[in-house]
């Protein structure tokens, strides 16, 4: 989102549209524009190794050894290679991105090169591997979800056939009424578990990620549907929507992760990870 700032700030605060398409033309903007590919690639498929971690804890207890300790750098370094593989590889079949200046958007998608392989590349593979992604990733969730009901469920038929099975004499009265309070305080300490924590925050990355897709391929149909002047405005404010809405959740395992934490306080003593 970084490149949009630019121009988009040029815009609200001088109210300048051609120095704003003259920021947004600059070497420096171009640059950014390349670094937010980067950055949008390795958020996307570092959060499917997210969900395919949480379904490993959650659905295989934890039996997939691609997913121990020392296999988290193994994970982020493919994401950096396979991220970096893609923008070259987009680089190397002639497909930059510019700004569009008549709608004012991050991204002309009139600007592919002519070329069967670019367009196939970026028209084709490229909507195959994204649109899988964010299909994996609500597939996943869905299926930890349905995993977590039925156990909640089975574990709720098991209170209850102790509760059915101790009933008898008042001693057992007394061993039923303690037993039920010891699996209800389990399962208010199990609710809040470093597991579920670390669940709900990959499920709000994976929020954004999902989103970004739909609301990047939304912003040139919504924008065509206006004049050329309402079109920039629209344009303008539909970007820094996107800005308010996908930037903050990218910032939830920076701020609350507690492995997040921990590696970065390692690499501001050690000043390695």
């Amino acid at each position: 989102m970084l490149p949009q700032i630019f121009p988009l700030s040029t815009v609200c605060y001088i109210n300048n549209r051609q120095l704003a398409e003259y920021v947004a033309g600059l070497p420096i903007s171009l640059i950014f524009l390349e670094f937010d590919t980067i950055g949008y690639y390795s958020q996307t498929y570092m959060t499917v190794l997210l969900a395919l971690n949480r379904a490993n804890v959650f659905l295989f207890k934890n039996k997939l050894p691609i997913f121990g300790n020392k296999s988290v750098y193994y994970s982020i370094s493919f994401v950096w290679i396979w991220s970096l593989g893609l923008v070259a590889l987009k680089k190397g079949f002639g497909i930059h991105k510019n700004f569009n200046n008549e709608y004012f958007y991050m991204f002309d998608r009139n600007y592919y090169p002519n070329s069967e392989w670019a367009k196939f590349w970026q028209g084709t593979f490229m909507a195959v591997v994204i649109f899988t992604a964010v299909s994996i990733i609500p597939l996943l969730y869905m299926l930890i979800f349905l995993k977590m009901l039925f156990d909640a469920k089975f574990k709720h038929r098991t209170v209850f056939t102790q509760q059915v099975t101790l009933i008898g004499t008042v001693s057992n009265k007394v061993n039923l009424s303690s037993s039920v309070v010891k699996v209800t305080v389990n399962s208010k300490k199990n609710t809040f578990s470093p597991e579920i924590i670390v669940l709900i925050q990959s499920l709000i990355l994976s929020v954004s990620s999902c989103l970004e897709p739909i609301l990047f391929n939304c912003i040139p149909l919504i924008t065509s549907q206006f004049g050329q002047h309402a079109a920039f405005t629209a344009s303008m404010i539909q970007n820094l929507i996107l800005i308010l809405l996908l930037t903050p959740p990218s910032w939830v395992f920076f701020l609350f992760n507690d492995v997040v934490k921990s590696e970065f306080k390692k690499i501001r003593k050690n000043g390695v990870c």
